[in-house]
């Protein structure tokens, strides 16, 4: 099952070792100017291993949640991130999967911080700010 990706350069390569806890979208204005809006993995850092060198940027969330930025110094690609107010938790951009397939998001976030011509999937539920950890860590159901 092994879920796998890299930077652009190919210096940066990961692997997911179990299925992600959840998969969103986030429009925040961090995301966006860090590599647009950003299609993101929510795993448990104890499921991902990466080889290469990273180099990190660490930033005050919208919300004020410190988030450290972690990309591949050659090509600049942003390979995953930790918000640090969450230990032991981490999300990979899914830009970086070598499978984009894979990725079905279940939720959006930041969506006031979009254009406003930006149209979103009805299905998929979106918040505004911050989606509630139960749902980001799978704990509620999605309708």
């Amino acid at each position: 099952m092994p879920i796998t990706g890299r930077c652009l350069c190919e210096n940066v390569k990961y692997k997911i070792s179990v299925s992600p806890i959840s998969q969103g979208v986030c429009y925040c204005r961090q995301c966006q100017k860090s590599g647009g809006a950003t299609g993101l993995l929510v795993l448990h850092t104890d499921a991902f291993e990466f080889s290469g060198t990273l180099s990190s940027y660490e930033t005050n969330s919208d919300d004020g949640s410190k988030v450290r930025r972690n990309f591949c110094p050659t090509c600049g690609s942003h390979v995953f991130a930790q918000i640090l107010d969450v230990p032991g938790i981490l999300t990979v951009k899914a830009s970086t999967l070598d499978d984009t397939d894979f990725f079905v998001p279940q939720y959006l976030v930041w969506t006031r911080s979009t254009g406003r011509s930006c149209a979103f999937p009805s299905k998929v539920p979106s918040f505004q700010e911050d989606a509630p950890l139960e749902v980001v860590l799978g704990m509620a159901a999605q309708t």
